[in-house]
Parts: C-alpha cells; sequence; structure tokens
C-alpha cells in the first residue's frame, strides 16, 4: 500500500513537472545592430519561421519573446540591411540571442520597373494596388494579439526633444475583424506607473490603423490611404530611394497631397519590388492640427510582415502626438504609442452577435498585473529610460505624504471603477436643499450569490433627518445570457424622471455654491419588478412594475458655501398617492463605444442613429393606482457623418399622455441650468417651469469641425484649432406658445468644453444666452 502510495505521488510530481515544463513560456531576447557602424536599430523586425510570431525592437535596439520549449529558426530583417536568419535552442532556461545585419544599400538605376513614359513611381503604385486588392480578396476576417506601450513625456521647455518621462501605461489586447469594418478589441491585461489607475489606462492598438486600407479612419476623418484604389486623385509619388531587405529590393516613394482638402497623408512609404507589398509607412498628417484637440501634430510609423505566404498586415505601430491642453503654465505633453502585433489567425468564423456595441472593453480581470496575459503574452522590453522613469515615478508616489495620499486615493475612488465594487461616487455624498448634506455607501457585488448581482445603497440626510436605502438584485437567467430579471426596495428622495438631464453632482455644485438648486422632489417608498432583454446588439427592451407610496416634501437647509441674498426656492408640492404601474421601454441604438474604464465614450467618427420609446400604464380598475393616466414618451437622434470631418445632429424629444398625469410624471421643456447647457434643453429658456401633459422639442444642429477657419486659407486664421457648430432648437408644450432659439458654439476651445451663444426669436425664448458645456459622455 505504502509502495503503490509512494509511485503514484512520485507520477504526480513527475507529471506537474512535465505539464509545467510544456506550458512553460521562456525568454529569448537580444539586441541587432549593424556591423558596419555597431548602431543598435530601433524598429528591425523579428520573426519565428512558419509561425505568425513576431515583434520589433525597442528604441534601444532590444527585444523579447516568450517561447515555448523548442527549436526556431529566427528572421531579422531591417530595411536598409542584409535579413539574417538564425537557430534559437529554447530548453527550460531563457536565451539570450544578439544579431548584427550588414547594410546594403543599391543605386536608383537598378530599379526594373520603368514603365514606358510618365512617372515610375506612378507605375509601382499601380502594382502596389493591384497586389493589394487581390489578397484583400481573400481576408474575409482575422484575429491578432497585441501589446501596446505608451509613453508620455512632459515637455521642460519650448524646444520639443526637452522631455521627461511624466507615465508609462501597457496593455495586452486580443483584437477582431470583420469585412468590411467590423472590429473589436479586448484587454486581457493592464499595468502602469503608480500615477495613474488601471481605469486610465485606455491604450490599445485601436480600431487597427493599416495603410493597406482604402479609407484610414483617424478621428472623425476619413483619408484616402497612399495606396487607395483612387490613390492618384489624392496624392502625387515620386522614387527618393531604393534599398535591400534582404535579397529583396525596397523602393523608397515619397508621398504628398495632389490636393487641399484636409487633412491628407505626407512622407515616404516602402514597396517591396516583384511582391509590390507595402513594407513600410512612416507619414503625417498635411494638416497637424486636423485631429480633435488637445491632440495634434501626429506621426504615423507602420511595418508590414507577410503571413502564410499571402497576407502583408502590420507587425508594428508607432504613433506620435502632441498634446496641447492651452491651458496658462500647462507644458505640452508628447505621446509615444507602440503596438506590435503577432499571432494571426485568418478568416475565422464570428457569430453575428460578437461585434456587440463596444469597439475596446476590459476584462475584470485586466488590472492584475500578476495575470497569465502578462506571463505567456509577447511584449516589448522597457528602455533603460522608461525601467529608470517607473522606478522613480512608482517611488515618489509610495513615500508622498500622508495628506497627499488620501488625494490620490480619493482621485481613484472617483475616476477607478476597477478599485473596489462600489457604485457612483453621488451615493457617498450629495447636497440639495431638502436633504441638505447626504452621506452613505454604495456597493455591488455579483460572487455572493451566483448568477445574482447585488447592489446596495444606503444613507441618510442630515437636513431632512432620513434615511434612505436602494436595494437591487439581478440575476441572468442560465442558458438565456440576454435575460435578467430582478427586483428593487427602497425608500428615497426622488425627483421627476425629466429632470435627470443633469446630474446629482451638477445639482449639488450649484447648491453648495450659490443655492440653486435644479430639481424638484418628493418622498418614494416601496417596491420595483423588472425584466430586461438585450434582443440584439442594437436593441433592447425592459418592462417594470412599480408600487410606490409618493408624498411631498420640503426645503429643509438654506446652506451654500457663499453668502447669498437670497433663498433656496421652496420645494413644490406633489400630487401625493400610490403610484402602481406597468412601464415598457425599446431602446435602438447603433452606437459603436470605447469603454475608458471611467466613460462610455461613442465613436464619433461614423454615423448612427438612437430611437427610444416607453408606454407607462397606471390604472385604478386594474392596478388600484391613485392615479388614471398613460403615458407615452419617444425620443429620436440621427448623427450623420457629412462632408471633411463634419457633422449633423437631427434630435427629436416628446410626450402625450392620456388622462391627467400627478405633477411628478408631467413633461417638461429643458432649459439652461446655472449657465451650463445640454445639447437637449433650451439654452434662452433660463429656469422656467413648464410642466404639461404634453411636449415636442427638435433641434438640429452641424458641427464644422474647423473646416471653416481651413477653408478661409488665411495663415493665422487656418492654424485655429476647435470647432464651429451652428444649431436651432424649437419647443412646444400644451398651453404654451411655440419657442425657438438659434446660435453658434465653439468646440473644444479648452479640451473637452464648449461654448454656446445662443438669441431666443420666439415665445418665452427671446433674449441672449451664454452657455457652456462639455464634451464627454460620462
Amino acid at each position: 500500500m505504502k509502495t503503490s502510495l509512494a509511485v503514484a505521488l512520485v507520477c504526480l510530481v513527475t507529471g506537474r513537472s512535465l505539464w509545467a515544463q510544456e506550458h512553460s513560456r521562456f525568454v529569448l531576447s537580444g539586441t541587432v545592430r549593424g556591423i558596419q557602424t555597431g548602431e543598435l536599430l530601433s524598429g528591425a523586425t523579428i520573426r519565428l519561421i512558419g509561425t505568425t510570431l513576431g515583434t520589433a525592437t525597442n528604441s534601444d535596439g532590444r527585444y523579447r519573446l516568450l517561447l515555448a520549449r523548442g527549436k526556431y529558426q529566427v528572421i531579422v530583417s531591417y530595411i536598409g540591411y542584409t535579413s539574417d536568419t538564425v537557430r534559437a535552442d529554447i530548453q527550460g532556461h531563457d536565451v539570450s540571442l544578439d544579431v548584427a545585419l550588414s547594410q546594403s544599400q543599391v543605386s536608383l538605376p537598378e530599379v526594373m520597373v520603368y514603365p514606358k513614359s510618365g512617372n515610375p513611381a506612378n507605375e509601382i503604385i499601380r502594382r502596389a494596388i493591384a497586389a493589394k486588392e487581390k489578397w484583400l480578396e481573400k481576408l474575409h476576417s482575422y484575429e491578432f494579439n497585441a501589446y501596446t506601450k505608451t509613453v508620455l513625456k512632459v515637455v521642460k521647455q519650448s524646444e520639443l526633444p526637452d522631455t521627461t518621462i511624466a507615465g508609462i501605461l501597457e496593455t495586452q489586447t486580443k483584437g477582431y475583424w470583420k469585412s468590411p469594418d467590423s472590429y473589436f478589441e479586448i484587454v486581457s491585461a493592464r499595468r502602469q506607473t503608480a500615477n495613474f489607475t488601471s481605469a486610465q489606462n485606455i491604450f490599445t492598438a485601436g480600431r487597427l490603423l493599416d495603410f493597406n486600407n482604402d479609407v484610414i479612419k483617424i478621428d472623425r476623418y476619413s483619408i484616402p490611404g497612399p495606396i487607395s484604389s483612387s490613390a492618384f486623385d489624392y496624392y502625387r509619388y515620386a522614387i527618393v530611394d531604393t534599398s535591400y531587405q534582404g535579397k529583396t529590393m525596397i523602393l523608397g516613394i515619397e508621398v504628398e497631397p495632389r490636393k487641399n482638402p484636409s487633412p491628407m497623408f505626407k512622407g515616404l512609404i516602402e514597396i517591396s519590388q516583384g511582391s509590390w507589398a507595402l513594407v513600410r509607412a512612416r507619414l503625417s498628417l498635411s494638416d497637424p492640427g486636423a485631429i480633435a484637440p488637445p491632440m495634434d501634430s501626429p506621426v504615423y510609423d507602420e511595418q508590414f510582415a507577410e503571413y502564410e505566404d499571402a497576407y502583408r498586415l502590420p507587425i508594428e505601430l508607432k504613433t506620435s502626438f502632441v498634446v496641447r491642453l492651452r491651458l496658462p503654465g500647462v507644458p505640452p505633453v508628447i505621446l509615444d504609442n507602440v503596438s506590435v502585433l503577432y499571432d494571426y489567425k485568418f478568416n475565422p468564423a464570428f457569430p453575428k452577435s460578437f461585434f456587440d456595441r463596444d469597439v475596446v472593453s476590459a476584462t475584470a480581470e485586466s488590472a492584475d498585473k500578476d495575470t497569465t496575459a502578462w506571463r505567456r503574452g509577447q511584449g516589448l522590453p522597457l528602455t533603460r529610460s522608461e525601467a529608470l522613469a517607473y522606478a522613480r515615478i512608482d517611488s515618489i508616489i509610495k513615500n508622498v505624504s500622508f495628506p497627499m495620499k488620501a488625494v490620490i486615493s480619493l482621485t481613484r475612488l472617483i475616476s477607478d471603477p476597477d478599485l473596489g465594487p462600489f457604485t457612483s461616487v453621488s451615493d457617498f455624498f450629495h447636497f440639495n436643499r431638502v436633504e441638505g448634506a447626504y452621506v452613505g455607501v454604495g456597493v455591488t457585488n455579483s460572487t455572493l450569490i451566483d448568477g445574482v448581482e447585488l447592489t446596495t445603497i444606503g444613507g441618510y440626510g442630515f437636513s431632512d433627518k432620513m434615511w434612505k436605502y436602494d436595494l437591487t438584485a439581478a440575476y441572468k437567467l442560465p442558458g438565456f445570457e440576454r435575460l435578467t430579471f430582478g427586483g428593487r426596495i427602497f425608500r428615497r428622495i426622488a425627483n421627476r424622471k425629466e429632470e435627470d438631464m443633469y446630474s446629482r453632482f451638477d445639482v449639488s455644485l450649484g447648491s453648495l455654491l450659490y443655492r440653486d438648486d435644479y430639481r424638484d422632489y418628493y418622498l418614494s417608498g416601496g417596491w420595483q419588478g423588472f425584466l430586461d432583454w438585450r434582443v440584439g446588439s442594437t436593441l433592447a427592451a425592459r418592462v417594470t412594475y412599480s408600487d410606490e407610496r409618493q408624498s411631498s416634501v420640503s426645503r429643509n437647509t438654506n446652506y451654500s458655501i457663499f453668502p447669498q441674498s437670497y433663498n433656496y426656492r421652496s420645494n413644490p408640492p406633489i400630487d401625493d398617492g400610490y403610484l402602481r404601474s406597468v412601464d415598457l421601454e425599446i431602446k435602438l441604438d447603433t452606437r459603436k463605444f470605447y469603454d475608458t474604464g471611467i466613460s462610455m465614450q461613442s465613436d464619433e467618427g461614423s454615423s448612427y442613429w438612437t430611437c427610444s420609446g416607453s408606454l407607462e400604464i397606471s390604472s385604478p380598475e386594474i392596478l388600484n393606482s391613485s392615479f388614471p393616466f398613460d403615458r407615452f414618451r419617444v425620443s429620436f437622434m440621427r448623427h450623420q457623418m457629412t462632408f471633411a470631418s463634419g457633422y449633423l445632429n437631427l434630435w427629436v424629444i416628446g410626450g402625450s399622455a392620456v388622462g391627467e398625469l400627478p405633477v411628478q410624471r408631467m413633461f417638461e421643456i429643458q432649459s439652461a441650468y446655472g449657465g451650463y447647457t445640454e445639447n437637449e434643453a433650451m439654452a434662452t429658456l433660463v429656469f422656467q417651469r413648464l410642466l404639461s401633459n404634453k411636449t415636442i422639442m427638435v433641434g438640429a444642429e452641424h458641427d464644422f469641425a474647423n473646416s471653416l477657419f481651413k477653408w478661409s486659407n488665411i495663415p493665422l486664421v487656418k492654424q485655429i484649432w476647435f470647432d464651429v457648430s451652428i444649431y436651432v432648437h424649437g419647443a412646444v408644450a400644451e398651453g404654451c406658445h411655440p419657442m425657438a432659439e438659434s446660435g453658434f458654439g465653439l468646440v473644444n476651445v479648452l479640451p473637452f468644453i464648449r461654448t454656446d451663444f445662443t438669441w431666443g426669436v420666439e415665445g418665452a425664448c427671446r433674449g441672449f444666452a451664454w452657455t457652456i458645456g462639455t464634451t464627454l459622455e460620462i
């Protein structure tokens, strides 16, 4: 018995050891330099023959690959040098392998592609377009892995080269693409210097920039690529140099815009003679300030590799931007980004629902710095200066004073949902004229009960001297992941649905600073049951049954930080009673989103539309409700890309009711609040309560980006960076005269801020209003 047990233990240990060795990854690393000069070569490509694995050297000429046990043939290439193939034997330990390449130059007369007449560069481009279109016909989808490193450098003086590294962020991602333009990327691992949180680490390979494509999307611009099928309509070409990569001649071709539309590409592309494949593209924009502020002066450096003797896809992409916040005392920041792409798989099948609404998202485990994604994924080694910056920044953050640590912790709590199971900041503190200072807590948990997400919110209002709570449980049906049902019980200070345009943070700020409380409040207590059904990637529905007691509350405080000569306005009474209703809501949303961890930002560079409708039925006969009404609300918005990078927004919001609505369910024409306004509000209607059973609001806005300044062709005017938009709004409420206003807005004068100048031209909207807003979607 003892012998059998010993044998079993030996087998178990041996088996685990063999499994660990089989599944371990070992580091193959080294440098690539030129033989003649000894110069370390940045951007040299390292490929494993017979695989889709590869990487590139960093700016110190160093590379790093994680490999399983085995024997590999490694081909090292760099334009202008003879490629070298070396062997790497990985047998249970890390291996160092330095490579030296010989320079290889040829003269221009050796190019063998001269046409009978005309510009010889044009013939090269024609062949490159034909070769690209041939292999693109066979490429329907692909997936890849990527490592991305972003380095932020603060400019110390007016000269951009004089910089200090202010932060480093790294991600491991997996990307998916399907013809014609479906894209999704998921972040599996994130790590960064201590002055950033994982939620702020949002840099990935992005919607993969590929200069083989006919159209390159940058911000809201769709720019013809340098080898697009219509390239000759937009660009001029000239051969400027030739070199070799291995035994293949590489033709260097200068690209410059033929026309004036802003922006276009300019720079150098390199094409392989014979295969006519794009090998490298080093390009910038003809208009450095064209992309959205605060970023400008983008530079792109992309290298390509051949896979499966057919496809030419990126192996490395470097981008560089200058970030100018245009605030006094704030220096420019250079943002250098490099992505290494590897392990391609071609033409995999994806389910229809795979490319959902998110363009970029992150796994829950991605913030774990010890995740297996880091132990198994590829990447670039840090340069010496980057390694020193990591240590310096982490040491500074670790050794700051206690008050500063408290500030940093609070900032992370506000900005980083990955740091804990917390709900919104306003569940911890908010302020209004009824509750006064509310202090509470809000947490979520999805592990306590399998398949159930629990949300618990509770707190105390110091002016109304009342405890509140809100307990919600949501359960996804096993096997029916699109269906979620649940319920909640609550006692809370509520407000009309129409007043949610401005957040509790906005209201708290206005109340605390100058006694301006936008909302009207009432006490609501009871329970709800709900069923959510995500029908598809763009369509969702919810059914809610509500049983709640609603009653009036009074103003309980007159406090503000800064003394005012006026009091808070009184809190008007509501129609007290029991509201028992069934609410059916349907939403259709074709937007794509970037999940930054802090906010969901929609892809404004694509056209989309959103539509929602809700029907709430409150019946005394059937539901024993105190209020007899049927309430219907609908909203529609179309975001349409127009010329250059401009766009047109058209929107309609309306509501109607059968029966008499209680005050707390009436529709309202939205107005500006404390000098702040949202797009779907009447800016010149300064805080007037226009409540009714029927309302409709319409609006149209065209954003010209900065095209109006570019078209002027005046040197100083052309350098203006912010956008200009024009708009018109109209509204009608039952029992009121029609209202109308028009104006113009300046967008991104300061980063993410817009300011509007609006004139009322009809009804209650006569007069002028100057307001501010934000371009961020929270």
